[in-house]
């Protein structure tokens, strides 16, 4: 009765992985092995304080952003406020691609999944991902407003 159904099940697929899967467990995303040098130098690289704070000063930009938005908005604000939400979304993603190359998706010891303020980071950069998506294909209107509102919760970054 101890097992839960997600440790049963988390048994029942490693018995259904690939030999392949199982060499190469500790590579990141299955491409960068732990001795390749791209993964080397991004774990050199998130190991630096200065990345944080860079990364901080981002997340500080982004929130000012954020904070300009208004109901009624000139046509060039609202070109700025656009712009700017793709670059940010792309420094962001940046941020995510290089930690998960660093520690792994979501197995190992320190996996980006592992840290809960790195899921919150993930789902948020998925969700700009998606706003922005939806107001290409939507010819700039954005619909799902809220989604947007998610990304202040970045502001709270500073905490950890």
């Amino acid at each position: 009765m101890d097992d839960s159904f997600c440790l049963r099940l988390k048994r029942t697929l490693e018995a259904c992985k690939p030999k392949w899967c199982k060499d190469h467990e500790d590579w990141s995303l299955y491409l960068f092995s732990p001795q390749s040098k791209s993964r080397m130098m991004c774990q050199r690289f998130i190991s630096y304080k200065m990345f944080d704070h860079i990364v901080l000063v981002f997340v500080f930009l982004n929130c000012i952003t954020i904070a300009m938005e208004r109901p009624t908005i000139q046509p060039s604000e609202r070109l700025f406020l656009s712009v700017s939400n793709y670059i940010f979304t792309v420094i962001f993603l940046a941020e995510m691609t290089v930690k998960v190359v660093a520690l792994l998706f979501f197995s190992g010891k320190d996996s980006y999944l592992k840290s809960t303020w790195n899921v919150l980071d993930g789902i948020l950069v998925f969700v700009s991902l998606i706003d922005i998506l939806v107001s290409l294909a939507q010819g700039g209107h954005q619909i799902f407003g809220i989604l947007r509102v998610l990304r202040l919760l970045r502001s709270l970054r500073p905490l950890r």
